[in-house]
């Protein structure tokens, strides 16, 4: 890129196309018109998405698809569009989604993607969270952790979870460590 950032980035990059329509009433896509087109040529811009291991064998994309607006507590969710705009953004080059057990309904959203979508399910990872019930600190044992994660497994359709992120509520609380 015109900045000199990119040789200092490992792994391929990937082109992919935006529509940036800032007039639209309807819902927001980063793709406008929710197929990954732009209406007009005008509304393209191009870019890359970087990729790059974190460790051997494990590269993710620079640019991480969050999740927490998806539990509705935001406002109401199309869930078929939601899935059709997880493909969009893998399709874009966006392979990284972050998510968590807290964020209802996400999981579920993502392994619906990946149910929907099998083969672009196969370049994505997912980062999702782990967080204990706040009145359960104080009980949290190898069996719940294993309860919980179990859980994000079948919500998300997956054998083994790519990265698991560890919250703790209050640091007071013997346990967290």
């Amino acid at each position: 890129d015109d900045n000199g950032r990119r040789n200092r980035l490992s792994g391929p990059g990937v082109r992919i196309k935006i529509s940036c329509d800032t007039d639209r009433q309807n819902n927001f896509s980063p793709f406008g018109n929710h197929s990954g087109r732009a209406e007009k040529e005008s509304d393209l811009i191009m870019t890359t998405i970087e990729q790059f291991e974190i460790r051997s064998g494990y590269a993710v994309s620079r640019l991480i698809k969050g999740g927490w607006h998806l539990a509705g507590g935001h406002g109401e969710i199309d869930r078929k569009q939601a899935v059709e705009d997880m493909a969009a953004f893998v399709e874009a080059g966006v392979t990284t989604f972050d998510c968590a057990d807290i964020y209802t309904g996400v999981e579920e959203l993502i392994g619906d993607f990946r149910q929907a979508y099998p083969e672009l399910a196969e370049k994505i990872r997912i980062h999702t969270k782990f967080v204990p019930d706040h009145d359960q600190l104080a009980n949290v044992d190898f069996a719940y952790v294993e309860t919980i994660i179990n859980r994000s497994l079948k919500r998300l359709r997956m054998d083994r979870l790519d990265l698991v992120q560890y919250c703790w509520w209050d640091l007071k609380v013997p346990g967290h460590v």
